[in-house]
């Protein structure tokens, strides 16, 4: 999924949509190395989909109004998934051992409960699993965060009011992705309603099959074989860094010009300048 997606659409309209005589013989040996993959899309997506984190949860000493200090919560959180969706029961059972909010007679909402992990508040906008790859230190399992009731720290994180507002980031992002992908975002704007709903409560409900039957619409090319391929402009791509603020957003093409497939190194290299030396100092497992 990639922000960025309005500028370059702007982009490849300007260059037109055509395809020359030599970009077509390379999508068809492009298409020649790819073809024999295609089956095992589904099952990779899958086993992907399926991957899930276990979570200790820690109510924050600031917000225990209690004399004693609750039991952690254990979860399992989807990885594809985002963490406040993962929090309904958290959020029940820590709410009775915090404080009412201050100069009221309610409990903190949806939109005032926040994670940290060793200190560092955690984006509720970024999928769980690419938070924990991102910070979680030596494979740690469960991974042990710190729930929070009040003092949200708007200047790291961005403004959330509840599940609504989760919900129209991921329909922003799905039309960026499919703005790069396609040249346009007619894929996600031409899914009814139904559509989106069913979409949204697969991913909430870890409902693979579910999920993938409308998700197919939107990243599944029109035209059978070779042009398959020419009806990809770009592959959405952000890479995230522990130590950058925002993540680096780079769409690249689906194979080199000669018709190569492009491998996740290739893609990369040109995200990441300094990749391919990293790569050849660490070798392939230091690289991995």
């Amino acid at each position: 999924s990639i922000q960025a997606g309005g500028c370059c659409c702007l982009q490849m309209a300007e260059n037109g949509g055509g395809v020359t005589e030599g970009e077509e013989g390379a999508a068809e040996r492009a298409w020649k190395s790819a073809e024999h993959m295609l089956p095992l899309d589904d099952t990779v997506r899958k086993e992907v989909w399926e991957g899930c984190i276990p979570i200790r949860l820690s109510l924050s000493p600031q917000d225990v109004g209690t004399y004693d200090s609750p039991l952690p919560f254990y979860l399992q959180a989807p990885r594809m998934g985002y963490l406040p969706l993962a929090l309904s029961q958290a959020r029940s059972y820590f709410q009775g051992y915090v404080l009412p909010v201050p100069g009221g007679d309610r409990y903190p909402g949806e939109g005032e409960t926040w994670l940290d992990y060793k200190g560092i508040p955690l984006k509720w906008h970024i999928p769980t699993g690419v938070l924990y790859d991102l910070l979680a230190t030596d494979e740690e399992l469960p991974w042990n965060l710190t729930i929070h009731f009040s003092a949200f720290p708007d200047k790291a994180l961005l403004p959330y009011s509840g599940e609504e507002t989760l919900q129209s980031h991921f329909k922003q992002t799905a039309k960026q992705a499919a703005c790069l992908r396609y040249g346009n975002a007619k894929r996600v704007n031409n899914l009814s309603v139904a559509q989106m709903d069913q979409l949204w409560a697969a991913l909430k409900g870890h409902d693979y099959a579910k999920f993938s039957s409308v998700n197919g619409e939107m990243i599944t090319p029109s035209n059978p074989g070779v042009q398959s391929i020419t009806d990809i402009r770009r592959l959405p791509m952000r890479v995230h860094l522990p130590n950058l603020p925002v993540a680096i957003q780079c769409p690249v093409s689906p194979h080199k010009p000669g018709g190569e497939l492009l491998t996740l190194r290739d893609a990369l290299a040109r995200s990441l300048p300094l990749w391919p030396r990293v790569f050849r100092q660490g070798g392939d497992q230091g690289a991995a």
